[in-house]
């Protein structure tokens, strides 16, 4: 069961470097056949900021781990939203990030009795301190 006192935790802020090779990776490995992903500056798919944000964020003090998720029953992810402030972000710049807990909600399921829909919100920040990004993740845990 997850900790309802969790909402409103802040993670630690951490730096999100967006590397050009690795968006090209994805690219690839998405088989896209976009000639813009090669460029100098390459634009950044939404989905990498769910991806490579694994690998930049602290697992001390992490939001998500402040949620306190069954690692036997891990979560099932149900909804992802990226919202930009202006232009996507490109490859090449270093953002910095912090995660928090918007909310956790319970939810009656006929199936599988109560469930803890969870929403976590990743705000990234430019070089000069600007929002330029948020991404909304809510994922769904049994009781």
């Amino acid at each position: 069961m997850v900790d309802p006192t969790a909402v409103g935790y802040r993670g630690p802020e951490f730096e999100f470097p967006l590397e050009r090779g690795k968006v090209r990776e994805m690219a690839r490995a998405m088989q896209s056949r976009s000639d813009e992903y090669l460029g100098p500056e390459p634009p950044v798919p939404p989905t990498f900021f769910k991806l490579a944000q694994l690998w930049w964020e602290p697992e001390e003090g992490s939001a998500v781990g402040r949620v306190g998720f069954d690692p036997s029953r891990p979560p099932l992810h149900a909804e992802q939203e990226f919202v930009f402030e202006g232009p996507p972000p490109r490859a090449g710049q270093v953002l910095r990030a912090q995660s928090r807990v918007e909310s956790i909600v319970e939810k009656p399921s006929r199936r599988f009795g109560s469930l803890d829909h969870v929403t976590v919100v990743t705000d990234f920040h430019d070089e000069q301190g600007r929002l330029v990004g948020r991404a909304t993740t809510t994922s769904v845990a049994q009781r």
